[in-house]
């Protein structure tokens, strides 16, 4: 099993890890607190799901209590999650050299606002952002919870992070989610949002990482800013000297359609919340039936 953390994400240093521990769940105990992968009560071993603190561990049962109290907060708060995707949703990169830029030549370039040179020791590359991706978080932020979810490292995603939110106003450590945290890299997974996934909305560009939450999805084209040698079926806005239009692009598209999402409460079991959409497709449903079928017989 996956090591899941919560400010946690990131899982940057496995050293004090106890790697001598057995991934043996049937000899797992229901104790709440561990300690290196064994319960500190009765010394068995544990769920590997990390919250608050990297050594300190917690079973199922108490990932399970921490997602129904967060998720309460914030209906009170009268908000849901959004999780959005890095790269070709909220930025494109590209490691081709034709466009690299110097921090000079960046400097002087018309798109020095929106685009990036993104250097670490093993690699260079330019990143682009999206048009109006700024004023995107900072509406989102008022009515969701945001996280980031890539299937890129850690690592990079931290230095993406740099120029999305340089205030670090809407993504703290906590609320990305990176390679490293996936149970499979080339697939995402809303249980590693310990929110409750009913409240919970993905925009991706991509639908097949998302196979067991579908529902929870909003797809959105793909943002082909740069040449990709990975994709030659599209040419890219650059090459036609054009960008998305900061008004009627992507993004702002998207943003009218989450405000139009308003917010829903209806008592489902222990806890209250139905998904917009799933109230919109019953009205839909609902609004279909032919009046034809119910005619009123005057009376005699």
């Amino acid at each position: 099993m996956k090591i899941i953390s919560e400010r946690g994400f990131p899982q940057d240093d496995y050293d004090d890890y106890d790697d001598t521990l057995e991934e043996n769940t049937e000899e797992t105990c229901e104790h709440l607190c561990v300690y290196r992968g064994k319960c500190v009560s009765c010394e068995r071993l544990a769920f590997k799901n990390v919250h608050q603190g990297m050594w300190l561990w917690l079973n199922k049962e108490e990932m399970d209590r921490i997602r129904k109290v967060e998720s309460e907060k914030l209906l009170e708060d009268k908000k849901m999650v959004l999780v959005l995707d890095l790269d070709q949703t909220l930025i494109h990169s590209t490691e081709q050299e034709k466009y690299l830029r110097t921090p000079q030549e960046l400097m002087q370039h018309e798109l020095r606002d929106s685009l990036f040179r993104l250097s670490r020791p093993w690699e260079k590359m330019m990143l682009k952002l999206r048009p109006f991706v700024y004023t995107f978080l900072k509406e989102a932020c008022t009515m969701f919870e945001i996280y980031l979810c890539t299937t890129g490292t850690r690592s990079y995603a931290l230095k993406v992070n740099e120029f999305l939110d340089p205030e670090k106003v809407y993504f703290k450590n906590s609320r990305i989610i990176a390679r490293e945290d996936l149970f499979e890299t080339d697939e995402k997974s809303l249980d590693l949002v310990l929110r409750e996934q009913r409240m919970v909305l993905a925009l991706d560009d991509t639908k097949s990482v998302w196979r067991k939450n579908e529902v929870n999805l909003i797809l959105v084209k793909k943002y082909h800013y740069f040449d990709s040698d990975d994709d030659l079926s599209h040419v890219s806005l650059s090459a036609l000297e054009t960008d998305e239009d900061e008004t009627t692009g992507t993004l702002p598209a998207v943003l009218e359609e989450l405000k139009t999402e308003e917010f829903q409460e209806a008592e489902l079991e222990e806890f209250i919340l139905v998904h917009p959409k799933w109230l919109r497709a019953c009205y839909y449903a609902v609004s279909r039936v032919s009046e034809n079928d119910y005619l009123i017989k005057p009376k005699d």
